[in-house]
């Protein structure tokens, strides 16, 4: 048997036209269970892919130390302390960068900043 209107609990929200104009509406509210079912929800999401995401991070900084036990050095023509020095400049690099990167980040907002990152890579 369907139950009536009256029966089921209507939640109301009234909407103001300034308030729609710019996308954002203040009279919108959620409680702490639909909060939390949010997170849950984005947390199962977003944790996934963060995790391949570092593992694949992770493997690639591995593959380079695979790479010196197997004649790397030798087939580029380096020495030991050629490479010592490369490995330090790249981290410097990325140290040095960070704080910059992380200013246009906020100025231009995520999604240019890392989709530009991603097209340059």
């Amino acid at each position: 048997m369907v139950a009536s209107i009256d029966e089921k609990q209507v939640k109301t929200v009234v909407k103001s036209p300034e308030s729609q104009s710019d996308g954002e509406n203040p009279n919108i509210d959620w409680s702490p269970e639909e909060e939390r079912q949010l997170v849950r929800k984005i947390d199962l999401i977003i944790m996934p892919l963060l995790i391949l995401a570092f593992f694949a991070l992770q493997l690639d900084r591995g593959n380079i130390g695979n790479a010196l036990t197997d004649y790397f050095l030798k087939d580029v023509g380096i020495t030991q302390n050629q490479f010592n020095v490369g490995q330090q400049l790249l981290s410097a690099g990325i140290v040095i960068l960070e704080i910059p990167s992380n200013l246009v980040l906020y100025r231009i907002g995520p999604t240019l900043w890392i989709g530009g990152q991603i097209v340059a890579w």
